[in-house]
């Protein structure tokens, strides 16, 4: 009993660590990434596997939305729109650039897209391509 009462009036007990008395001394400096969408995506995209794999699942499963189309209360089936979304350039279709806009949106915190509009004097001006371009080459000017 009396050792009971030892122990818990007894000091707390200290420690010790063998690297606790090494210290790092050097001149090393910190490397920042810089500051533009290029070097944030490679640390922190590509660099890290956790990063990189949330991204890609929300871009996935946000690409795998159906896009309708309506006018009114109709839906279309047969649309110009519903056909560009589905097929919206010659090298990629509807879930590949839209896991790329999705993408460039969550790393950029923008995302743009270019309309390609052709006249061939049958249809003016109908939109027949649309493709994602990267944030980090676009400048808006007001």
């Amino acid at each position: 009993m009396f050792d009971r009462l030892k122990a818990y009036l007894a000091a707390p007990e200290a420690k010790a660590s063998r690297t606790a008395k090494l210290m790092a001394m050097g001149g090393g400096i910190a490397r920042w990434t810089a500051r533009d969408y290029r070097g944030l995506a490679r640390e922190g995209y590509l660099g890290n596997a956790i990063v990189h794999r949330a991204v890609r699942l929300i871009a996935e499963n946000a690409a795998a939305c159906q896009f309708l189309v309506f006018e009114g209360a109709q839906e279309k089936e047969a649309h110009p729109l519903a056909s560009l979304l589905t097929r919206p350039n010659p090298r990629q279709d509807g879930g590949v650039f839209f896991e790329a806009l999705y993408a460039h949106l969550l790393l950029a915190g923008n995302a743009y897209v270019e309309a390609v509009a052709l006249d061939d004097g049958v249809r003016s001006r109908e939109v027949r391509e649309i493709y994602a371009l990267r944030p980090d080459r676009i400048k808006l000017i007001p």
